[in-house]
This record gives structure tokens, sequence and C-alpha cells, in this order.
């Protein structure tokens, strides 16, 4: 490069990397956060295979759907149906996780 000292290039060479790496790290947040509410959940959908159903059946929605269910209904809730006190306890883990990684991310961004 003419007029550039071999410093400025170095330094120039250093921040290209982290700059790019900002600028895609958005984006790529946003899709893995849509990939996990909204497309994830639809691999555990449906019943033909019980342990895919289980493992569905321990997302909040899923759980929230089971509690919010009129039990007078003729609605079905699948071949393997979550169970009440199952849906409470999927709801009460999730929250405590998140209030749990929620502390743990702060407390290591806060230095």
């Amino acid at each position: 490069m003419a007029g550039v000292s071999a410093a400025e290039s170095q330094s120039f060479l250093e921040l290209c990397p982290c700059s790019l790496t900002q600028q895609w790290l958005q984006p790529a947040s946003i899709v893995g956060v849509v990939g996990l509410l909204f497309v994830v959940p639809l691999l555990f959908g449906g019943d033909r295979y019980k342990l895919l159903r289980q493992i569905g059946n321990c997302l909040p929605l899923v759980a929230e759907g089971r509690l919010t269910v009129n039990p007078n209904s003729f609605t079905t809730m699948g071949k393997y149906p979550p169970s009440i006190t199952g849906s409470w306890i999927v709801l009460g883990a999730w929250a405590l996780v998140s209030v749990v990684v929620a502390v743990v991310v702060v407390r290591r961004r806060d230095v």
C-alpha cells in the first residue's frame, strides 16, 4: 500500500475480522431465535414416534395448550398427551431455567 505504514496496515487487518463478525452476529442471532422458537417445535409434533412426542410435551407451548384445554370438550390431545401435573412442571422449569440463565449472563457481562 502506498503511503501507509506497516503498523497502520497491520492494525487495519486486525480490525477487519472483528468488524465482519459484528456485522453478521446480529442477523445470525435473529435467525437462530426464529429457528428455535418456530421451526424446532415442528420437529417434535405428531404421534408417530413416542419419544419425539414426549420431548415435544416438554415445550412450553404444548404445556400451555394442555392446561388451557377444556376437559369437558371433545378435543383430543393426541396419542401421547401431556399430563396436567407434567405441564405445570414444564412451565415452572422453563421459568426457572430462564431466570438462572439471565442471572449468569448478566453477571458475566457486567464486569
